[in-house]
């Protein structure tokens, strides 16, 4: 398993963080494939619909094991080998 890495975006104009793992990184950039939306776009509808008393990390984490749980092997098998992960990386919406 890979360390937790901490990777910064703007959600409504203002800049956060969230610190994951890549393996969860890589099922919500698969999620935001297969919804037609960016990262970003898909963060902040999470972030949305996410409690106050629930940080971010953790609301992430929790959509990409829900997801990965109701898809098959074949339907996520393909997701790492389609997405490469830069830690830097910024998206905005």
């Amino acid at each position: 398993m890979s360390s937790i890495k901490k990777r910064s975006i703007s959600l409504s104009g203002h800049r956060t963080s969230y610190s994951i793992e890549d393996e969860f990184q890589d099922v919500l950039m698969h999620m935001a494939t297969q919804q037609s939306t960016s990262l970003a776009g898909l963060i902040a509808n999470i972030d949305d619909e996410r409690g106050e008393k629930s940080n971010l990390s953790s609301s992430l984490r929790i959509a990409a094991l829900k997801y990965s749980q109701s898809q098959t092997p074949t339907d996520m098998s393909c997701a790492a080998e389609k997405q490469s992960v830069n830690s830097g990386q910024t998206e905005e919406i």
